[in-house]
């Protein structure tokens, strides 16, 4: 017998008798039957019906979560529209018209250029809006304060 293949042919016969011996086992372990199979079918069938319950909660918990997401939604979508009007209000005060443009809503603008008898289209976002109106009210507020460098209205 050549040298080299004995080494395989021990290794490939270890395996056969490993592999054997493992089947047999799990062999007698399924033909084996707990003596108290009774009591073990009635365990796991109250261990589903708890899993069940839990389950029915969980889902029950879920649609009550759900159910506050739908109306905090509709709550801050209502918010939002009111938002929306009072912003679009307070920008036809200062001159911006609403628009849209390629589906978005814009609030546009014509400035004049100064020097010339050009104007200038100009438009921004809800939000680059907002933070312009924001500008706008306090250089206004400002101005009011500050407009006669403190000396309105009294007398010299």
């Amino acid at each position: 017998m050549n040298p080299k293949i004995f080494p395989i042919m021990l290794v490939t016969a270890i395996a056969m008798g490993a592999a054997c011996a493992t089947a047999q086992q799990a062999s007698d372990a399924a033909e084996t039957r707990p003596a108290n199979a009774s009591q073990t079918t009635a365990a796991n069938k109250a261990s589903d019906d708890a899993d069940a319950a839990a389950t029915v909660a969980l889902i029950a918990k879920a649609n009550a979560a759900a159910a506050k997401a739908a109306t905090t939604a509709a709550a801050t979508a209502a918010n939002k529209e009111a938002g929306d009007a009072a912003l679009a209000k307070k920008a036809i005060q200062f001159g911006w018209r609403p628009e849209t443009q390629h589906g978005n809503s814009v609030y546009c603008r014509d400035d004049p250029v100064i020097g010339s008898r050009f104007k200038t289209r100009r438009c921004v976002g809800p939000v680059q809006l907002a933070g312009l109106l924001e500008q706008a009210e306090f250089e206004k507020e400002r101005l009011k304060q500050h407009a006669c460098g403190g000396n309105c209205g009294s007398p010299r």
